[in-house]
């Protein structure tokens, strides 16, 4: 019993040890547009979400980036345009993807911002030939 009361205080005495740290940013200023998408080539389609960074202490939501002009842009110079399909995602089905080709993700920002990916090479997946449990 005495081992228990002793961990106890000990616990309590190193818990009370801890001060909050806080990183030495400013982060009421935040004006980044964050991408994520991906271009699936066996099912043909590709997907991009568009939002707005947010600071590190916001408790608001991520902010979509709605309205804005969306493509995919090939090295040979093929453009397929995305559609919004609700406030913030753009998406395209049936795309001709030649896996021999580079593409890249194009966008246009409803403020007239413009943004360009490079350019990223078609790399088939290998199959999964096994799966073990270590």
């Amino acid at each position: 019993m005495l081992k228990v009361v002793i961990a106890l205080i000990a616990s309590s005495i190193l818990a009370g040890c801890l001060d909050p740290y806080s990183p030495p940013i400013n982060d009421t200023d935040v004006d980044m547009l964050v991408v994520d998408g991906f271009l699936d080539t066996r099912a043909r389609t590709v997907a991009v979400k568009l939002t707005k960074a947010i600071g590190l202490s916001s408790a608001m939501q991520t902010p979509l980036e709605s309205g804005a002009t969306v493509w995919l842009n090939g090295d040979d110079n093929s453009d397929f345009d995305l559609t919004e399909s609700e406030s913030g995602k753009y998406e395209l089905t049936d795309i001709p993807i030649d896996p021999d080709r580079a593409y890249r993700i194009m966008i246009r920002t409803a403020s007239g911002h413009e943004y360009a990916s490079d350019y990223v090479s078609i790399t088939a997946t290998p199959p999964i030939d096994s799966i073990a449990w270590a």
